[in-house]
């Protein structure tokens, strides 16, 4: 996310919670912790949040939540490593899920 779309959920964010206030240290701060989040991510967060809090969000409340739609997508790309793993002769005793680069074995 980049510091004008930034500004935009700090727009959302104060009309919703009033008592939220920002100036350039925060924006720059927000702006830092939020630049591995898209900006959909960030407003789908954001939305949720105003749905399920009457306090305004903190940075994690942005990042942190997942929806179901990326849970659902995670799990199935986890399947898929595994299938390919399998199917490229591996034993799936011994599948190590990875970081999202692929898969790797223990002890190798």
């Amino acid at each position: 996310m980049n510091k004008v779309e930034v500004k935009q959920l700090f727009l959302i964010i104060n009309n919703c919670y009033p008592n939220f206030q920002y100036d350039d240290i925060k924006t720059e701060i927000w702006t830092d912790m939020l630049k591995g989040v898209s900006f959909e991510t960030g407003q789908r967060n954001l939305r949720d949040h105003i749905a399920a809090s009457r306090y305004s969000p903190t940075i994690s409340d942005i990042v942190q939540q997942t929806s179901k739609e990326d849970r659902e997508i995670l799990l199935r790309n986890a399947d898929l490593a595994f299938e390919q793993y399998v199917n490229e002769g591996g034993d799936p005793y011994k599948y190590v899920p990875g970081d999202g680069s692929g898969y790797k074995k223990l002890g190798g």
